[in-house]
């Protein structure tokens, strides 16, 4: 019996974003400080401190000092000094400036509203004693697939996401839940794709089919499912404000304000709904399905 997990192609792309680095982490030694990850961590804190006067804007630049590049940034700034010592703290100017206490002397100014916090000074400080390492801007670093990082219960991953899901956990000294019932399976994947709960005839089918490969198929099913595109429709123009699972069923399910429901998915009539700004939405987003036996209402959330 196979697992779903809601967010399917979100999830996959986070995951193989951070697999890299959740792999570096499980092979650090006990005790060991973790390398400083440039594009991660140092990046953000200059782009977002540092670049309004020591950016790529040559009219808006300061001291003749960039951090933008890293060329630049290792050259001596218009005063002589280095901002940015590799391995050296005390001959960077970079540490003294934003250790600083002096109104006159500390960077970002405070004029410019804004300060840098504890762990960003702690981050700075740690990646210039490791020898300041750059890197290029990540959208133009060729992806590499990243190894697959150890873990204790070999015996759990189905694919290679699942290795990078259960070394995170391990890592938190968590376990993986136990995994669901076929129902429950059926269920979650046609309201996550569909936004509608399955037929009864569909969970009889699913419960059915004893292929091995029965849940990919199912999930197959779902996304050539022309729900699936009606589903993802109402998420894109659904005000940020409603977009909560609940609200989202109530209108794919018909529950609306007044128990109005269309006749079809090509119906023009239109139903009520009080969590619409206009209070009224096409029948298409309105269409009632059979609840699951023993479920509950069609409104009822399933996880």
């Amino acid at each position: 019996m196979l697992r779903i997990i809601s967010g399917i192609t979100l999830g996959l792309a986070l995951l193989l974003v951070i697999g890299q680095g959740l792999f570096a982490a499980s092979k650090e030694k006990p005790g060991a400080t973790p390398p400083i990850d440039f594009n991660r961590e140092i990046r953000s804190i200059l782009s977002d401190n540092c670049f309004k006067c020591h950016g790529p804007d040559d009219k808006e630049r300061k001291a003749r000092l960039r951090f933008d590049v890293k060329e630049d940034a290792l050259k001596p700034a218009k005063s002589g000094d280095y901002a940015i010592v590799p391995g050296d703290l005390a001959k960077s100017k970079l540490v003294e400036r934003v250790t600083s206490k002096d109104p006159d002397e500390i960077m970002p100014p405070p004029k410019s509203g804004k300060k840098l916090t504890p762990a960003q000074i702690d981050l700075l400080k740690r990646w210039i004693g490791q020898g300041a390492p750059w890197q290029e801007h990540w959208a133009f670093v060729k992806p590499e697939r990243p190894s697959l990082p150890k873990v204790k219960e070999t015996r759990w991953p189905r694919n290679d996401i699942d290795y990078f899901v259960l070394a995170r956990l391990e890592k938190e000294e968590l376990k993986p839940s136990p995994e669901a019932d076929k129902t429950t399976l059926v269920r979650r994947a046609t309201l996550d794709l569909t936004g509608l709960p399955p037929t009864p005839q569909e969970v009889d089918a699913f419960l059915a089919d004893k292929d091995p490969q029965a849940y990919d198929k199912l999930v197959d099913r779902l996304l050539n499912a022309p729900q699936y595109g009606e589903h993802m429709a109402v998420i894109g123009s659904t005000p940020p404000g409603m977009r909560t699972p609940m609200a989202i069923t109530s209108m794919r399910s018909g529950a609306c304000g007044n128990g109005a429901t269309g006749s079809s998915m090509r119906s023009t009539a239109t139903c009520r709904s009080t969590n619409s700004p206009s209070n009224k939405w096409p029948a298409t987003f309105c269409r009632r399905r059979p609840p699951i036996r023993g479920s509950g209402p069609v409104m009822s959330a399933a996880t």
